[in-house]
């Protein structure tokens, strides 16, 4: 078993990783997180408590926090409500567990000191998979096994068998916990390994090792693709602060745009990707969610943007301020009039008569029922009817800010100044203040 898994524990080593190891309390992830204590790269333990087994369930807990302490390493342990998580995305109790396990160490990855999470899935686990989603309805990453890298998560068992895994055990002298409900044949990866596997093995011999060839290959044509897709995503794909945009141009009448779709949204689903094959829809304002994110289309393009936590950003620019970083990254100055070249200005910037200004100036998010007298008009306008006049979408319109003087809305950021705040031939100071530029990826 070592051989398969050296070359794992040689990358690691190479790059100095901090490897947080997943464990169940199960022989598999009892066995990885020897292994990688053994070779001084275990610096955790993570374990979820899915809330679903009761008592057999905090047993394992129990389990992994003893593990934890023989190796003296810190344990990151949650409970979680995975059958109100399955409830609440329509979604089975598997898939919530494991976006449930998937966010847990995402969290942990950013905010802990690991660089890598250890997760124990093996050669069985990738036959499993393969079935699964032939069976399924599947592309090339359905068909190629569990990834033994990808991104910040490794599996250093994945080339090695489950028997070889329960003989280390054994010689090791490991205790670990099974789960009963792996004995059961209501799930169907249970089925599977119960007993389809164990029929396949039997009718067709050397099945295991043909299949771990064909999903080699087919991973190699995977990894073709995703060169493919990830230099589209690189050359088409805006970043602003809290959003990426694609251009819909690059999904109509294109044969890869499903599979561009899945690799660009994937990261940030679980989507119901069947609606999503009808994308480009036509209709503008079409809106799809995910748990963490939502998926706007406009007009022309697609807008991914993180689902709004509620919270509500302000903040103030007092005469000394010359710049300002949330809730929008703002610049400020002032300027003698003769010189501000205030004509010439462009949207991303507000040049105002300074005398007129009420001190500090309030930057909030745009209400309802908010007006304004858009530059170069008589009357006040509703500001939703100027934006809609103006063709912003949905996801932008949420997002907008103000820039107020009082109860005045002195510059609707980004778009527009208030017409009685320009500048006239008897202002004689300006202040300038610009939003600064988004950055796109490069």
């Amino acid at each position: 078993m070592m051989a398969s898994v050296a070359p794992f524990l040689k990358d690691l080593k190479a790059l100095k990783a901090q490897v947080l190891v997943a464990c169940s309390a199960g022989v598999d992830s009892t066995v990885l997180l020897h292994l990688l204590w053994k070779e001084g790269l275990a610096q955790g333990v993570v374990h979820l408590h899915f809330g679903l087994r009761q008592e057999e369930a905090q047993a394992d807990a129990d389990h992994v926090a003893a593990l934890a302490r023989r190796y003296d390493l810190p344990l990151h342990s949650r409970k979680v409500n995975t059958a109100a998580y399955a409830e609440a995305w329509q979604c089975s109790v598997q898939m919530a567990a494991r976006d449930l396990r998937y966010q847990y160490f995402q969290e942990l990855l950013q905010t802990g000191p690991y660089t890598h999470v250890a997760l124990a899935h093996h050669q069985d686990d990738s036959a499993e998979t393969f079935l699964i989603n032939l069976q399924r309805g599947t592309g090339l990453a359905g068909l190629s096994g569990i990834p033994a890298y990808r991104d910040r998560y490794v599996r250093p068992l994945s080339q090695v068998s489950r028997q070889a895994i329960e003989n280390y055990a054994r010689q090791e002298g490991l205790s670990w916990r099974e789960d009963s409900s792996n004995q059961s044949t209501t799930y169907l990866r249970n089925r599977v390994r119960l007993e389809v596997l164990p029929h396949l093995r039997r009718q067709l011999p050397g099945w295991d090792r043909g299949l771990a060839r064909s999903m080699q290959y087919l991973a190699g044509q995977q990894e073709a693709l995703h060169y493919f897709l990830q230099e589209l995503l690189d050359d088409n794909r805006l970043y602003e602060e809290k959003s990426q945009r694609l251009p819909l141009a690059h999904l109509a009448g294109r044969p890869y745009a499903t599979a561009l779709l899945h690799y660009w949204l994937a990261p940030y689903g679980p989507w119901d990707w069947k609606a999503l094959e009808a994308l480009p829809t036509g209709q503008p304002g079409k809106q799809w969610e995910s748990p963490s994110h939502l998926l706007l289309e406009d007009r022309a393009e697609l807008i991914l943007y993180p689902r709004d936590t509620g919270e509500r950003r302000e903040a103030w620019l007092w005469p000394e301020d010359s710049h300002l970083q949330q809730p929008l990254a703002l610049q400020a100055d002032w300027m003698d009039a003769a010189k501000a070249p205030y004509r010439k200005a462009a949207p991303r910037q507000a040049y105002l008569a300074a005398e007129k200004l009420t001190w500090p100036l309030h930057l909030r998010p745009m209400e309802a029922g908010d007006r304004f007298k858009p530059l170069g008009m008589k009357g006040e306008q509703k500001l939703s009817d100027f934006l809609i006049n103006q063709k912003v979408n949905r996801h932008d319109k949420a997002q907008q800010y103000v820039l107020c003087s009082g109860t005045d809305i002195v510059w609707v950021v980004g778009r527009r100044i208030h017409e009685d705040y320009k500048v006239q031939p008897s202002t004689k100071t300006v202040y300038f203040v610009a939003l600064k530029a988004p950055q796109y990826a490069s």
